[in-house]
Order: structure tokens, then C-alpha cells, then sequence
């Protein structure tokens, strides 16, 4: 079985949805937080099941939705690494540059 981590931007990702969800409801927050572990499972397993968009991010990195989520991630890494967890309200095109340009900062140190 594969396995996946979180790099420490989408750490800080994961907690900020998981806070903000569970600000208004405790309930959705547990709920949300099995459905994007089990989306980074299945990702895990089945890494090429994303979407490539050029528009956004280099095609190495791959997006998947989940719910109102969108999780930015590299399928070839060992474990697959999530970069990114977003709402799809935000503003997605400057916060994936941003996601991409400190993932690639990483790669290099």
C-alpha cells in the first residue's frame, strides 16, 4: 500500500479548512476531515486518477476535488506528496503559483 504526506503548507492548509469548518459545525468539520483522508488514500493508490492543468501548475503535479476542496499533489513522489488543500473560493490561480514555487523551493534544499 502507498502512503502519502503532507507538506508543511498543506499541513497549515489542512487545519485552517479543518478550523474554519469546525468553527460553524463540529459534525461537518469530522465529517470533512474523513473525506479528504480518504481522498489522500485513495490518491495514494491510485496517484494518476487527477487532473494535469497547465493553466495553473507544471503538469508533474496533479489536482483532484474533493467536496468544495481542491488538493494539489505530486503523483510520482515517494510517499505522494499533497502540496496544496483549497477552498474553491479562494483565489486559486495565486495560491497554486505560490504552492508550486515552495514545493519546487524544497525539491532543490
Amino acid at each position: 500500500m502507498r502512503s502519502y504526506e503532507l507538506t508543511a503548507q498543506a499541513r497549515i492548509d489542512y487545519f485552517d479548512a479543518y478550523d474554519f469548518i469546525a468553527s460553524r459545525s463540529e459534525q461537518t468539520a469530522g465529517s470533512w476531515e474523513n473525506r479528504i483522508l480518504e481522498a489522500f488514500d485513495r490518491l495514494a493508490e491510485s496517484p494518476h486518477m487527477g487532473r494535469i492543468h497547465p493553466e495553473y501548475a507544471p503538469s508533474y503535479l496533479r489536482f483532484w476535488i474533493e467536496g468544495q476542496y481542491l488538493v494539489i499533489y505530486d503523483p510520482e513522489a515517494v510517499p505522494l506528496q499533497v502540496t496544496g488543500i483549497l477552498h474553491g473560493a479562494q483565489d486559486l490561480f495565486s495560491l497554486i503559483s505560490r504552492r508550486v514555487a515552495d514545493y519546487e523551493s524544497s525539491d532543490e534544499e
